[in-house]
């Protein structure tokens, strides 16, 4: 990673740090059951309905970057995602929780395209197999970091995992920025 651009260096970085605030979506039917009282079929359609705004951030952030540019998408993506994950801590009933959740579900993987043109635009063609190794292993790593801090904070609040989630996008967002 260090003989990498140092775009390509931060890329990584914040793909680590993003990723070990992933608390929401491993805990999320846990959250919806639990705190909220859903049965089992409301929170199934609820983390589907998240995961089709998944699918459809994806395209969207496909063409947002070529429309926008990388930076401007990896913004929008990253600071939104966090901001909504930051008011679903504080979110005061469920269905105010799950029109955020919907809208987070579009936000938090716009950038992933964007992620990978940078990827594609910095480094040669020789250097791109390490440079998305790099970006994979962050993210792979960031995420089992992540589930195993995201246990210890459901334990303790709900409205933590929420409030952690959001705020290392934005982190990552400063790093962009």
């Amino acid at each position: 990673v260090r003989r990498l651009p140092r775009v390509v260096q931060l890329l990584v970085l914040g793909s680590f740090i993003n990723k070990v605030g992933t608390f929401i979506l491993p805990y999320l039917a846990l959250v919806l059951s639990r705190e909220f009282g859903l049965a089992p079929r409301p929170v199934a359609a609820i983390l589907a309905a998240y995961g089709v705004g998944t699918l459809f951030s994806i395209l969207a952030g496909g063409i947002l970057t070529d429309r926008l540019g990388r930076r401007r998408t990896l913004l929008t993506s990253l600071l939104g995602s966090g901001a909504l994950a930051v008011a679903m801590a504080a979110s005061p009933s469920l269905p105010v929780f799950v029109a955020l959740l919907l809208a987070l579900g579009f936000l938090a993987d716009l950038y992933r395209p964007a992620a990978s043109a940078l990827i594609g635009d910095a480094l040669p063609s020789a250097q791109r197999a390490v440079g998305f190794g790099a970006l994979r292993m962050a993210v792979n790593l960031g995420f089992a970091c992540g589930m195993a801090l995201g246990g210890m904070v459901a334990d303790w609040s709900w409205r933590a995992l929420f409030l952690g989630d959001g705020l290392t996008p934005l982190l990552f967002g400063l790093l962009v920025y």
